[in-house]
């Protein structure tokens, strides 16, 4: 939630991070019970860490909790080879969803996927590779929606400040 309202434009010394978190309260964006779970020292490791900065580089062009909706055919291979056993040419699934961040610039698209795992937790590995899975399919939507090819697809997991780039799977 903070991730999604945060205003990052300003300086993120300890006293003005939580003087934002306030104003996320005042606001009702964020409750006082939600506050108590907040780290402003994480937040300030991102915006610090060398994704933030080139993300807030390009703030302008940031959307955050970007939804889409896209038709693709249900033979198509990110579905998997399974799909395409008993799918026909006019056979075809609409996939919805909201992407965490996006940076949409004039050739490319980056986007940001914010996870609250803990990298040492049991059974992380397997849910990074669901979350790859994840962001290859938001990358290939919003492909078919902007015509533009994503150059970067990154999980940022917050309780440790883990940057995995997951591009490679969206080739």
């Amino acid at each position: 939630k903070v991730f999604q309202h945060f205003d990052f434009s300003q300086a993120l010394d300890t006293a003005s991070i939580q003087s934002r978190l306030d104003a996320l309260i005042s606001k009702k964006l964020l409750t006082a019970e939600e506050l108590k779970a907040i780290d402003p020292g994480k937040i300030s490791r991102f915006c610090s860490s060398d994704l933030g900065q080139r993300l807030l580089a390009h703030e302008r062009c940031m959307h955050r909790e970007l939804p889409f909706t896209v038709r693709f055919q249900a033979s198509d291979p990110i579905f998997g080879t399974e799909s395409m056993e008993d799918a026909s040419d006019h056979d075809f699934r609409i996939v919805q969803g909201v992407v965490d961040l996006a940076i949409i610039l004039p050739d490319v698209i980056w986007i940001v996927d914010f996870k609250s795992d803990d990298s040492s937790s049991d059974g992380f590995s397997e849910r990074v590779n669901n979350y790859r899975r994840q962001l290859h399919l938001y990358g290939q939507a919003l492909n078919r929606i902007y015509g533009r090819r994503v150059e970067h697809a990154w999980l940022y997991f917050i309780m440790d400040g883990e940057i995995l780039d997951v591009l490679s799977d969206l080739q």
